[in-house]
């Protein structure tokens, strides 16, 4: 568990860093900031839902990539794997 935690924060990092270059050194002005920009709130009723739509779409913009399946494959763990650990990230 401690390992995929960490994948995901080295993806999440990385995603978060690339934004930043990629809006900072462009210039580029977007009609609208997508849905779901941050993950949602430890301890809420709202998290799960709020963190897998965070991270089924917000990898979109930096990497290509989009949906959980894709997101769980490109950080070498299952779907189960991935939910279990928003599951745990949510409970704490």
């Amino acid at each position: 568990m401690k390992v995929m935690k960490k994948k995901l924060a080295v993806v999440a990092g990385t995603m978060a860093m690339g934004l930043g270059i990629v809006l900072g050194g462009t210039g580029v002005a977007f009609a609208s900031a997508p849905a779901h920009t941050t993950p949602g709130t430890a301890g809420t009723p709202s998290c799960v839902g709020q963190t897998t739509a965070y991270l089924a779409e917000y990898p979109h913009y930096l990497v290509d990539i989009s949906g959980i399946g894709n997101l769980a494959s490109y950080v070498n763990v299952t779907v189960p794997q991935l939910k279990q650990v928003i599951e745990d990230y949510c409970a704490s």
